[in-house]
């Protein structure tokens, strides 16, 4: 996907996410229950289809972190292994 192309969709989805926020904040503020299930429904239309447009790169990143961990982790493990066998 282009750059230029992505950008906006990915403000929708930043809109939308504020905008989710803001009837949240206005349902505390007023006890008002229409708010927040409008802000439920925007959320969950989010995360069923924008989620991996914010938040891919993230999920992704800490994806190849935490397998580098693991990787660090199990040599570190056999390495101690080795030396407790000499």
């Amino acid at each position: 996907m282009r750059s230029h192309e992505a950008k906006p969709k990915k403000s929708l989805w930043y809109v939308l996410l504020f905008s989710a926020m803001m009837f949240f904040t206005l349902s505390l503020v007023t006890s008002n229950t229409i708010y927040n299930i409008l802000a439920i429904g925007i959320a969950i239309i989010i995360y069923k289809f924008g989620y991996e447009e914010l938040f891919g790169e993230y999920n992704r990143k800490q994806k190849d972190r935490k397998e580098k961990a693991r990787k660090l982790y199990k040599n570190m493990q056999e390495n101690y292994e080795n030396k407790k066998e000499k």
